[in-house]
């Protein structure tokens, strides 16, 4: 009995002695589990910043989320959940509440809906320079018409409704640059674009500053031909900065929609030139972007041919900025005409100005320099009446081929530089450019008709 109880409280001392020894090490685990890395948080669309916003500078980014070696703990869904909520309430706030209201009302008017901040300002500068230039083109019809009957007190009416159209141009410009500014730093990766932009305005609003203190310098009482003859010479840079800046915010678009991937999506009457009816740079580039897309054997020929018409600035200080938009629209026209309909897909393009670009599908590199050789001396053969004015236009032109996956960027790259070997080359030729740079090329003589077009007042 007495031997039973004695082993009994030997036991019990040597279980307390090893649970006092074993309390100060870590637990014993056989085998640590796998730590999943976090999941990412599902898209939320309330909470997504626009793509021109940034985190702003005083914004900290959450600690480390990945859960500890010991495994998820119950806390750690609801850290989580704070540093989302942290996140949420820090970033830019939603896209409508940046632009503009005045902005707003303009673009949904016309059913345009911008995908950022930089997008609406391309948007509504596009628009109101297209207005300004409606201004500059009427005045420069007053002037013309001054020429031959007219005074100077009609003149300089004239004038100050010009100073006027300037001076409203300034004002919107201003508040554009303004609004670029307030948002520079935060345009994500449209940041360099409207940097350009901001560069863009500053240079133009000094070329416009100067032309109107010209305007002030020029005579109009001593002898009323030659002064108009002056006022249409300081009108024509005025002129000639707002084609600048009418392209630059298209071409400016266009990287906008390439840089977020939505030319499937464009809007069908955005790809159009409302003067001349055919494509604009929006349709060339979704025209290119479908031909690549629909190539799924990626082997289908595409060459490209752009076309200058040589000396167009003689012709708009000659003639007169409504003059040259009428000979436009029937140059256009005359192109669409040319291209040949039963040799794949022929789509003809304004690029900017008064070049063309002409999309030759199915059709390699030489076979496209013969078609457009075909359409140069066509063009020589022809005779625009403009009122009681014959016109011959002449046309510089490149031609290369658009490779498999190659972008447009590139390829236009290449053609501009073909026009312009054209041109330095004695203008009214074609270039061809198969990769190694432009080449003179020996074109065959086409049987081609002479023929007159004439273009309604």
């Amino acid at each position: 009995m007495w031997l039973i109880l004695s082993i009994a409280v030997v036991n019990l001392a040597l279980g307390f002695a090893i649970a006092v020894c074993l309390s100060g090490q870590a637990p014993v685990r056989s085998k640590p589990r796998p730590v999943a890395p976090p999941r990412p948080t599902p898209p939320q669309p309330v909470a997504t910043p626009p793509q021109d916003a940034q985190t702003p500078p005083e914004q900290k980014p959450c600690q480390d989320q990945t859960p500890s070696s010991e495994g998820e703990s119950e806390d750690e869904p609801k850290v989580d959940q704070a540093c989302e909520e942290e996140q949420v309430e820090d970033v830019d706030p939603p896209l409508v509440e940046q632009i503009p209201a005045d902005w707003i009302a303009l673009l949904d008017e016309l059913k345009i809906e911008p995908n950022s901040f930089l997008e609406a300002s391309i948007h509504v500068l596009r628009l109101e320079v297209g207005d300004y230039r409606d201004r500059l083109v009427r005045a420069d019809r007053k002037f013309r018409s001054c020429r031959n009957q007219g005074d100077a007190a009609r003149l300089r009416t004239i004038v100050d409704e010009l100073n006027e159209a300037n001076a409203q141009w300034l004002a919107q410009q201003a508040i554009a640059a303004e609004h670029l500014r307030k948002y520079s730093g935060r345009m994500g990766a449209l940041e360099a674009l409207g940097n350009r932009l901001q560069v863009v305005l500053k240079s133009q609003t000094e070329q416009i500053q100067v032309a109107t203190e010209r305007f002030g310098e020029i005579d109009i009482e001593s002898d009323l031909a030659v002064g108009c003859q002056g006022l249409l010479k300081e009108l024509r840079p005025l002129l000639d900065l707002s084609h600048s800046l009418r392209d630059e915010m298209l071409a400016s678009f266009v990287a906008v929609v390439q840089s977020e991937n939505r030319l499937m999506s464009i809007q069908q009457r955005l790809q159009f030139d409302p003067l001349t009816q055919v494509y604009n740079r929006m349709g060339f580039e979704k025209l290119l972007y479908d031909l690549q897309r629909n190539d799924l054997q990626k082997n289908r020929l595409v060459s490209i041919a752009m076309i200058d018409i040589d000396g167009f600035g003689e012709l708009l200080l000659r003639y007169g900025a409504a003059a040259t938009d009428r000979l436009l629209t029937a140059f256009a026209a005359l192109l669409t005409e040319l291209v040949r309909k039963n040799r794949g897909l022929d789509v003809i393009a304004r690029f900017q100005g008064q070049r063309f670009v002409a999309v030759l599908a199915d059709t390699g590199p030489r076979r496209a320099t013969s078609a457009m050789e075909r359409i140069r001396q066509s063009i020589a053969k022809t005779t625009f009446e403009l009122g009681k004015v014959s016109i011959e236009l002449r046309v510089s032109s490149g031609v290369t081929e658009m490779h498999v996956g190659e972008s447009s960027d590139v390829v236009c790259e290449r053609l501009c530089a073909a026009v312009q070997a054209a041109q330095q080359a004695g203008r009214n030729r074609t270039m061809l450019d198969e990769g190694a740079g432009p080449s003179a090329v020996d074109p065959p003589r086409y049987d081609v008709k002479a023929r007159v077009i004439r273009i309604d007042e």
